[in-house]
């Protein structure tokens, strides 16, 4: 299809014929509903050459199989998947697939997210929702990798009985660790260097001997990350500006 605005072509949905319409807007995110008739993607305006011709199929196939598994929903221009987005905690692809629903829900299948938020709520309240469904869902997925990699630093530095570890969407603190021994790591580490990532989870490991910060729980840390206090920086400096989704 190229990476040019498209009109006029036809896309069948339930043996019914409509017209498809491509436009671009700068939103970080696509989107695509059944209006006036047609089928209305929007694709991100960064979005060139394969990468655009993916996000159009992409968004095409979704509206379909919507309209199709959900035929009675279906009521002139009433449908529609109204964003599309990718996330990479972690490394991981993962795409973020927001659709208007009855009520707030969350789905995931493989590395997808499903999300349905109803379509009359408060701005505030429905992006409070939404992050704290988003961060459910990416904990999801990426759990296990993250439970790997703290029992890998674990075992080779500390050795320690750990008994699990959570992913929260906690925007005051980057990692805490219970009385029973569970860490929980702040979503937005998941988007930070490996490093940083690896410094916090020294950082809590630690604290299972030393509640405080004292000289030797600060020598328990460099035992994993010698160079710790740049980490440390770096969080200050730049952990605000990370945007997860």
């Amino acid at each position: 299809m190229g990476s040019g605005d498209s009109t006029n072509v036809p896309i069948v949905i339930n043996d019914k014929s409509f017209d498809l319409r491509v436009i671009r807007t700068g939103n970080r995110h696509g989107y695509a509903r059944v209006y006036n008739g047609s089928v209305v993607v929007s694709v991100p305006s960064r979005l060139v050459g394969d990468e655009y011709d993916e996000m159009v199929e992409y968004l095409c196939n979704r509206i379909r199989e919507l309209v199709e598994r959900h035929p009675n929903r279906f009521v002139g221009d009433g449908f529609s998947l109204y964003g599309v987005e990718q996330t990479h905690p972690l490394g991981s692809d993962i795409r973020i697939i927001r659709n208007v629903g009855r009520r707030a829900g969350l789905r995931v299948v493989g590395n997808e997210i499903h999300l349905s938020m109803p379509e009359h709520i408060d701005d505030d309240i429905a992006r409070k929702m939404s992050d704290s469904l988003v961060a459910r869902g990416i904990s999801r997925i990426v759990n296990s990798s993250l439970e790997s990699r703290v029992n890998a630093i674990n075992s080779r530095y500390y050795g320690f009985e750990i008994r699990g570890v959570r992913i929260r969407l906690n925007r005051g603190v980057w990692g805490s660790i219970s009385a029973n021994r569970i860490i929980s790591l702040n979503l937005k580490l998941l988007y930070a260097p490996s490093d940083v990532l690896d410094y916090v989870i020294a950082h809590e490991l630690a604290h299972v001997r030393y509640s405080g910060h004292g000289v030797r729980f600060w020598k328990l840390v460099e035992r994993a990350v010698p160079d710790h206090t740049e980490k440390r920086v770096w969080l200050r400096e730049n952990g605000q500006l990370i945007r997860p989704f």
